[in-house]
């Protein structure tokens, strides 16, 4: 896996924090579900001496740095992707949007959605899959169920992208369909 490395800023408490004097300590408990970078909620447990004494809210942010995937060059709005393009560099994950991504892989082959400069860490939103059919395309239709599988003519009613549904004239019944887009020639219904 990914590793992580978490600091903890900007920590403000809520309440009374007088306690008698010894030897102090504290339990610091998330209030959340899961460790996420940005700003969460927090409860300070003070002990004196061995006792909890005190319980407190807190708040503080969660910067977490870890490896992401970043452009190395400036991309263009609709460029593909290319090995070249990207690099791993330590971000911190609570001043970026959800869906950064963290591999490579992931990010190989994908089209740019929009002009990005050297640097910008690049999440799932600032990039699409490629399309490989568009519209007008001539398109095997294949309906498939555990006992059948019919393969007809169609043609692409709009552009789509591996794993994206479109819709699709049926060239045999004139019916539209909803398919999900297999390949640059070939799409599925079930039924």
């Amino acid at each position: 896996g990914n590793t992580q490395q978490v600091q903890v800023t900007n920590v403000r408490l809520y309440g009374n924090l007088q306690v008698p004097h010894g030897d102090m300590t504290y339990e610091i408990i998330l209030r959340t579900r899961q460790l996420a970078p940005g700003r969460v909620s927090l409860t300070v447990v003070v002990h004196v001496d061995g006792r909890p004494v005190r319980r407190v809210l807190a708040s503080a942010t969660l910067d977490m740095s870890s490896q992401a995937v970043v452009a190395a060059a400036p991309l263009a709005r609709n460029q593909t992707i290319t090995h070249a393009d990207i690099r791993l560099a330590e971000v911190n994950l609570a001043q970026l949007p959800e869906g950064v991504i963290t591999d490579l892989q992931d990010a190989m082959g994908k089209r740019v959605r929009r002009n990005l400069s050297i640097g910008t860490p690049i999440h799932e939103r600032l990039v699409e899959a490629p399309t490989v059919i568009t519209r007008g395309a001539v398109v095997m239709i294949v309906a498939q169920s555990a006992l059948v599988s019919i393969t007809v003519q169609g043609q692409a009613k709009e552009d789509g992208s591996v794993g994206e549904h479109i819709r699709v004239l049926n060239l045999s019944s004139g019916k539209e369909v909803f398919a999900k887009v297999l390949d640059e020639n070939t799409v599925r219904v079930d039924f």
